[in-house]
């Protein structure tokens, strides 16, 4: 028994030995990672200036660099002009102007900006007309109908980065206009259906046959009010191609009537806002469209920014001068 007891001394003496050595060393370990945390320590404090240096050094080189780029550009612009005015004895800007920055298209006179609108979509052309926009980096806003089966339309016309407003759920004059109660629920299932399909909650409104239409039931400075109250902003237009009129409108036919609008609005000073449609029995207006684009950059016209809820709008009916209604 005592040769036993011996030996459970011994063995509980080994394994005492043996913790106080894994004791001991990790607080050899602790103190060497404190002494190099103390060595490395002020090496980084130092290093830390050299580097935040360094990085500002770099950033301000890059502007410097942009700065004088945008100096370089503006100057050839400027030359441009003046040599193009002394030549031609044209002094508008806007015929020479080279959009190349946001900054740059703030400088767009009015007169230059045009704003093109299309009503009635999404149709079987959506996708059509959205491929010719993006063709020549051109936006536009979509006043949408609640035609079914054009989600995916609806989704890519938010995704290309156009703007999107509600023009009419039903579309049908005599429903919408009947009542003041009828025209809200229009107006309000058109929201939620954009709203539910793409995730914008638009406050840009179109009246169908505008806010001077001729067939309301209902007092249309009633129906202002309303808008009014639910920050609503409607847009009305001051050009048209007049392809709702028929769609065997020849495409040359549709361009000449845009462009003698947009060009009187230039002359005017004012912007402009151009009536299209999107719907499925006026493919002339998608066969106009490709054309009408390329005249509009061609003579210098802004089209790279779409309407919303910035833009000055055009009233039939000024909001704010209801008493002709």
């Amino acid at each position: 028994m005592e040769n036993k007891r011996e030996t459970l001394d011994e063995r509980q003496a080994r394994l005492e030995a043996v913790r106080r050595e894994q004791l001991s060393r990790k607080r050899r370990i602790r103190i060497a990672i404190i002494k190099y945390a103390l060595l490395i320590l002020p090496c980084l404090i130092a290093i830390l200036p050299l580097i935040f240096s360094f990085n500002m050094m770099r950033t301000v080189a890059f502007m410097e660099r942009d700065v004088s780029n945008i100096k370089a550009n503006r100057g050839e612009n400027a030359i441009l002009l003046n040599d193009s005015a002394g030549i031609n004895g044209i002094s508008n800007i806007s015929d020479y102007i080279n959009v190349s920055s946001d900054a740059d298209e703030d400088l767009v006179p009015d007169g230059s900006r045009v704003y093109l609108t299309f009503d009635d979509g999404p149709s079987l052309y959506t996708d059509e007309i959205l491929d010719i926009l993006d063709k020549y980096d051109a936006k536009a806003c979509f006043f949408v109908v609640g035609t079914e089966g054009f989600d995916s339309e609806l989704q890519r016309i938010v995704k290309d980065g156009h703007t999107i407003g509600v023009h009419s759920f039903t579309h049908n004059y005599a429903k919408i206009y009947s009542s003041e109660k009828a025209f809200k629920k229009d107006v309000q299932l058109m929201s939620d259906k954009i709203f539910v399909t793409t995730g914008v909650r638009t406050k840009l409104y179109r009246f169908p046959g505008g806010s001077g239409n001729t067939v309301s039931r209902v007092s249309v400075k009633k129906l202002i009010d309303w808008l009014d109250e639910e920050e609503y902003t409607y847009y009305d237009w001051n050009a048209l191609t007049g392809d709702a009129v028929a769609e065997t409108i020849p495409p040359k036919e549709l361009i000449a009537n845009a462009m003698g609008y947009i060009r009187s609005n230039h002359d005017a000073g004012k912007a402009t806002i151009l009536l299209m449609h999107d719907h499925s029995d006026k493919h002339n207006m998608v066969d106009a469209l490709d054309d009408l684009l390329a005249k509009l950059k061609k003579e210098g016209y802004l089209i790279s920014r779409p309407l919303d809820e910035n833009v000055p709008p055009v009233q039939q009916i000024p909001s704010q001068d209801k008493n002709n209604s």
